[in-house]
């Protein structure tokens, strides 16, 4: 029978400290696999943690929601094709791992409330000001306060991790450019 190996009511907070850990000594993209699976794999150690339950995910607002999300990215991917690997790319090591620890794992730990969507958003920043740049640290603050509460609202994780990558998606054509000139003509 599965044991888990880990029990206490601590757990989100090593959890949580040891991310921000790995992200800072493996600094190094070349790395961002053992990060991903760290995100992915650790929380199952926990013996508190209750995982998603399956039926939340066909809401009828959701259905709505998910389609409108898929159908903007799919609409974003034929305009240029070229960004087909980058949805993907962002899919897997970004927006599916991310909110699977940061939402469905941590703020669920923190008891899903107001307070709980700030300290995973906290550190969901402070996870990319270690990994990307201080920038990105601040530029994702906001958006993942907005993924922690329909989180929360809704208890469907497909969303937000739909979400996440249309926000990504829609950041790398249109924003990207801009913000890179903002910060090139403040350090300058």
């Amino acid at each position: 029978m599965y044991k888990v190996m880990w029990n206490s009511k601590y757990n989100h907070w090593y959890l949580s400290f040891g991310l921000l850990f790995f992200a800072f000594s493996i600094a190094d993209t070349s790395y961002v696999v053992a990060l991903v699976a760290y995100m992915l794999f650790v929380p199952l150690l926990d013996a508190d943690w209750k995982q998603i339950k399956s039926g939340v995910f066909f809401r009828q607002y959701s259905m709505i929601a998910w389609s409108v999300s898929v159908l903007i990215i799919v609409v974003l991917i034929i305009l240029d094709n070229q960004l087909l690997l980058f949805t993907l790319t962002t899919l897997a090591i970004a927006a599916l791992p991310e909110e699977w620890f940061f939402r469905a794992y941590l703020q669920n730990k923190l008891g899903n409330s107001h307070r709980a969507i700030i300290i995973s958003s906290i550190v969901f920043s402070c996870a990319h000001m270690i990994t990307v740049s201080w920038l990105a640290g601040l530029l994702v603050f906001l958006p993942s306060i907005i993924y922690g509460y329909i989180y929360k609202k809704t208890g469907d994780l497909v969303l937000v991790i739909l979400l996440h990558v249309l926000s990504n998606v829609l950041y790398n054509v249109y924003l990207h450019e801009i913000i890179d000139r903002i910060t090139r003509s403040m350090l300058i």
